[in-house]
């Protein structure tokens, strides 16, 4: 199964990550990547210089354009692996990888939770066929971080096959009993659909069933960063509030199981959402999912072009 190196699969916004995650890939298939100097010579190689430049400045960011090719190349790769270091910081025994002479990266522990997000990333991205949907599967997760955090959550997307809103707004009844006195109370449109999230989280007080009680609704995708900024606004907290007749304060969240670099954050930062990548995420999860192996054998059959 040949695949080629494209930092263009998670969308524009996240070339440098992407890049990121392919010289992880190269160093779960062979132990190790390329050099700092070589995945600058191959950045040069591809011409892809101006297609890796920072897409946002401001904030306390900064970018020089350099007329000299080489050196621009050159500041790519030192980008690129400093998203490898910032992940290896701030996940620690939680990362796989660490660097080796010349700024290798080399697999360096069994950090499979980690692994399980880049594989599911990667499957996506390069539409590996024969394995578990990424979508579904990463909906699934994503309801179980939550849960392992302390906010216990549900998914009603499309892998939990509860069907219409009705039944969505059902099932979310059923898991937290109490949030209506009857499922009746709850305001449910006739016209709508999904109602724009995949996962629906409590922050519970014990037996404590009382008005004004947290929630978190949120929208989770394996998708490109071009769709983000519609997805990332479809969880709307009004509209949830008003379903359960205004007895929760709805906080929405927005889940990828991409690394979102520092300057793409920060440009998030005015849609006023949670922001749940990579990172974050593998921090919570603390089950393997089961799906794992499945991703894991179909990797080992890529080539990489």
């Amino acid at each position: 199964m040949n695949r080629t190196i494209d930092p263009e699969i998670h969308g524009a916004d996240l070339r440098l990550s992407c890049l990121a995650d392919f010289f992880e890939l190269e160093a779960v298939k062979y132990g190790n990547s390329g050099t700092q100097a070589e995945i600058a010579d191959y950045i040069g190689d591809w011409d892809w210089e101006t297609l890796l430049e920072p897409r946002y400045e401001g904030g306390g960011l900064s970018f020089a354009r350099h007329a000299d090719a080489q050196e621009s190349s050159r500041e790519r790769a030192a980008a690129v692996l400093q998203l490898i270091d910032q992940r290896r910081l701030l996940l620690r025994d939680a990362y796989p990888f660490d660097f080796g002479s010349g700024r290798r990266i080399e697999l360096r522990r069994e950090a499979h939770i980690y692994l399980w997000y880049l594989f599911v990333s990667l499957a996506h991205g390069l539409h590996i066929p024969d394995v578990p949907t990424p979508s579904e599967e990463f909906e699934r997760v994503v309801a179980s971080c939550l849960t392992n955090a302390g906010l216990p959550a549900i998914t009603v997307g499309t892998s939990a096959g509860i069907g219409n809103f009705e039944a969505k707004v059902a099932a979310i009844a059923g898991r937290f009993p109490g949030l209506v006195t009857t499922l009746d109370q709850a305001v449910v449109a006739r016209s709508q659909n999904d109602g724009g999230i995949d996962t629906f989280g409590m922050f519970l007080c014990g037996q404590d069933n009382r008005h004004a009680q947290w929630a978190f609704v949120g929208q989770a995708t394996v998708g490109k960063s071009e769709s983000w900024s519609k997805k990332i606004h479809e969880p709307k907290p009004p509209f949830w509030r008003d379903v359960f007749g205004q007895r929760i304060i709805p906080i929405p969240f927005f889940a990828t199981p991409h690394h979102i670099p520092d300057d793409y954050l920060r440009s998030l930062d005015y849609h006023e959402r949670c922001l749940l990548d990579r990172i974050r995420l593998t921090t919570w999860t603390k089950e393997l999912p089961g799906s794992f192996e499945d991703y894991s054998n179909a990797i080992a059959q890529i080539v990489l072009e």
